[in-house]
């Protein structure tokens, strides 16, 4: 169900997968991992390690990451743009520490739940 309501975004609003994945095949592996998931694209790819800096210059409304450090990031430097962390073993962090400008949800239903809820809102 996930990917499907993740297709349908993919497919009416724009969106942008940012990956830190290294190397040279890095693009091409993440395209092959989106079309094996979400079929045939095209997708917008961007390869980088400073997110924050990509959320802000494309003026993102929505992120979701698994990496702490990313997700703060983001909340500080594209502040118009809803951070989301997804919950995992390696990113528990002390949210009183992080603050309330990233959002942590416990699986990607619960990010798409939120996204297509500001999408009806507006």
């Amino acid at each position: 169900a996930e990917v499907n309501r993740l297709r349908e975004l993919v497919q009416s609003h724009r969106v942008y997968f940012v990956t830190s994945r290294t190397g040279d095949t890095a693009l091409g592996q993440t395209k092959a991992w989106l079309e094996s998931y979400l079929g045939y694209g095209p997708y917008s790819v961007i390869i980088a390690k400073a997110k924050a800096e990509i959320a802000r210059a494309i003026r993102a409304d929505f992120s979701i990451e698994d990496k702490a450090g990313n997700a703060i990031a983001i909340s500080w430097m594209a502040p118009n743009c809803l951070s989301y962390l997804i919950n995992r073993l390696h990113n528990q962090v002390d949210m009183n520490v992080v603050g309330s400008r990233v959002i942590r949800v416990n699986t990607v239903a619960n990010y798409l739940d939120a996204v297509e809820g500001k999408f009806d809102d507006r």
